[in-house]
């Protein structure tokens, strides 16, 4: 008995062991407080969303108010992390980049590259987990306002240029006829406006989707806005629940 306890007891320790040398734990906090929870004074919830390195996704559900969640990733290769809000909205993002800092802050303005990289994950994880997420999001800036498609191709083709990286100019867009009331933006960098009827609203956008909430109607706005073709569409729903 005592030799079979000290056999299963030598095995656990190198299982641990394996373990601590191929993965470490980080802290990831969710810092910002989304515009919709400053306009509603309700939490909003989240699906975190995270590279496993070995070419899955991994997700989570946050409860509305968390601000930090413990995550196992691997030490060797860069760790992609995404959160968003109702699990659709524009996410917050960040990197953990191997022998880097343990403590992640997701940030709105690398939520736009986040969501590309994941996007590309499983098609060429590799290709990801081997980049500088954080030197990319100097380069890129707010990935919303580049060629998506252009930069998704060339990081999975290893082939990343400087002109996939140049920032395209902003759409100016006109809205007629939006119910009235004070919409919100999901986004900081977006602009908040009120909308009476019969007017017409001038705004500037970036590329991919947009929602703006309208708390009195509980409408959203959805903008889908294409920076290299210079053309959008818009549409009004119910607005989610939270």
């Amino acid at each position: 008995m005592r030799v079979f306890i000290a056999c299963l007891m030598l095995c656990l320790l190198a299982g641990c062991e394996t373990h601590m040398l191929t993965e470490r734990t980080i802290e990831v906090v969710l810092e910002e407080q989304h515009p919709w929870h400053e306009a509603s004074h309700r939490p909003l919830w989240y699906t975190l969303v995270y590279t496993d390195g070995k070419g899955n996704l991994e997700s989570y559900h946050l409860l509305p108010g968390t601000k930090r969640v413990k995550l196992s990733v691997p030490r060797g290769k860069m760790t992609v992390i995404a959160a968003y809000p109702l699990s659709s909205l524009h996410p917050v993002g960040g990197f953990c980049h191997p022998g880097g800092n343990s403590i992640i802050t997701l940030a709105e303005e690398q939520g736009s590259l986040a969501d590309l990289l994941l996007n590309s994950y499983e098609q060429n994880h590799e290709a990801v987990e081997n980049l500088q997420g954080s030197l990319l999001a100097s380069l890129a800036g707010d990935a919303s306002l580049v060629d998506g498609n252009a930069l998704m191709v060339s990081l999975l083709n290893g082939e990343l240029s400087e002109g996939t990286v140049l920032p395209l100019a902003m759409l100016d867009v006109t809205l007629c006829d939006l119910p009235e009331g004070y919409w919100v933006p999901e986004r900081r960098v977006q602009q908040a406006f009120w909308s009476q009827w019969g007017e017409t609203v001038e705004l500037q956008v970036e590329g991919g989707i947009q929602r703006w909430w309208n708390r009195e109607r509980s409408l959203c706005l959805t903008l889908y806005s294409d920076l290299v073709q210079r053309r959008y569409m818009s549409s009004l729903a119910k607005a989610p629940f939270w």
